[in-house]
């Protein structure tokens, strides 16, 4: 599949997530807990220290969300809240003794002079990695299952992810009849199916998500 990248950033999940929906907080968490994951471990971080991190990026994101300003790129914004806590996570790495058994990273990190800790520049991550769990896009069509007809949620997801034509799928779903002007239609309702599933997922996620072309 093929990213095109983010377009704008999701008024309706952030402003519910502002309003204390606690609904909308666990779709976040859903959504982005995975790539915060990510990219903690990116930084060679342990599992569980990223797990720790990540948690704690989370408490942070969702008591600063109001200063976040839609103008602005979500994920830059979250990044920076990442890199911040990773930075905490390393600085107190630092100051930890580390014994005979401590890890290679860590005894790196402890005999770097003061104030001398690795560059987490946005260049040294992926900010649109998929997680280890898959990609934000799966998880985002998990939450339309119950919203979206299954044949509608499939004729997208053949046309737009496996890259089949319009054809193709009304054929593969028995849509496309026996007539050329069958066909056709039965072609139509494909593309239409994907123009509604998208616009969907961009009205809930915005820049939260990366879409198909």
């Amino acid at each position: 599949m093929q990213g095109s990248g983010p377009t704008r950033t999701s008024t309706s999940l952030i402003m519910q997530i502002k309003a204390l929906d606690q609904a909308a907080w666990g779709r976040f968490v859903y959504l982005y807990g995975p790539v915060i994951y990510g990219w903690c471990r990116q930084q060679n971080m342990q599992p569980s220290d990223a797990d720790d991190v990540s948690q704690d990026v989370l408490r942070t994101t969702f008591e600063k969300i109001d200063q976040f300003k839609k103008t602005g790129s979500f994920r830059g914004w979250l990044w920076t809240i990442t890199r911040n806590k990773i930075m905490d996570f390393y600085r107190r790495q630092k100051q930890t003794p580390v014994g005979d058994g401590g890890t290679d990273h860590a005894m790196k990190i402890a005999s770097q002079p003061d104030g001398n800790f690795p560059d987490f520049d946005t260049s040294e991550v992926d900010l649109f990695t998929a997680s280890s769990t898959g990609s934000e896009f799966d998880r985002a069509l998990d939450f339309l299952r119950k919203e979206v007809e299954e044949s509608t949620l499939k004729a997208f997801v053949r046309m737009a992810i496996d890259g089949l034509s319009a054809l193709e799928v009304a054929t593969e779903l028995g849509w496309a009849g026996e007539t050329k002007a069958d066909a056709a239609n039965a072609a139509k309702r494909v593309r239409m199916c994907k123009v509604r599933v998208l616009k969907k997922l961009r009205e809930e996620f915005g820049d939260l998500v990366q879409f198909p072309n």
